[in-house]
């Protein structure tokens, strides 16, 4: 992984865990929804601590430890149809003021569980910049800063004119990757014709850093999490 910025880790899930974990991710979002949350149909957040995960957090922190090592538990989400554009995962800590993600042995990263499989029509997973994980300085920042927003289209379609991988998940994969990494959300032209679900859980390797990271998130709204 150290070359790319991610790891596709094959067949972690078996089908029964698909579907359970569909059926939760759609009751949680129901809950969300009856409530009145303004985002309740894009993020449900805190997943393995509100939801009937438990032995999906244990593989979560498993696969982790497969790819890159002993890191720890940071947070988690369930996530429909949220199609991010081009960003770095420490996008949102710089905007904010933040720079830890700058430190030497800073390393964050995301295990990415997509409920369906990654189609250029329809989307439903995760296209990577590989390798820009080694620069961390992220050229979303400046456009955040200056436009006081995510990345519009004119920088999207600029960042998707250069080479990138589209990564071919199933239903039944992981995807490991450095939050330092460029991606964004894969999308096609038959992207809204069914739901799509991410669980996603963040990891550290150090404990400081996690702290510093969950200092930042409390001060996030839903509207706000990138």
């Amino acid at each position: 992984m150290n070359d790319l910025g991610f790891a596709l880790v094959k067949e972690a899930f078996i089908a029964e865990e698909v579907t359970y974990a569909r059926t939760v991710a759609e009751r949680c979002f129901d809950l969300e929804e009856s409530s009145g949350s303004r985002d309740g149909h894009v993020l449900f957040l805190n997943a393995f601590e509100r939801a009937p995960l438990e032995s999906i957090a244990d593989r979560f922190s498993k696969i982790v430890q497969a790819v890159v090592g002993d890191y720890f538990y940071v947070h988690s989400s369930i996530q429909k149809n949220k199609w991010s554009p081009w960003h770095k995962d420490t996008d949102g800590q710089e905007v904010a003021g933040h720079r830890f993600h700058y430190d030497e042995g800073f390393s964050m990263v995301q295990c990415a569980w997509y409920l369906q499989g990654n189609s250029l029509d329809k989307g439903g997973g995760l296209d990577i910049l590989p390798g820009t994980h080694r620069d961390v300085s992220s050229p979303f920042v400046a456009f955040h800063l200056e436009h006081g927003g995510r990345p519009h289209t004119g920088l999207d379609l600029e960042v998707s004119s250069k080479k990138y991988g589209f990564v071919e998940s199933t239903e039944r994969d992981a995807v490991v990757f450095e939050t330092k990494l460029s991606h964004r959300g894969s999308f096609g032209p038959g992207a809204q014709l069914v739901p799509k679900f991410l669980v996603i859980a963040l990891f550290s390797k150090t404990l400081e850093h996690r702290e510093q990271y969950l200092e930042f998130y409390k001060t996030l709204s839903q509207g706000d999490y990138l």
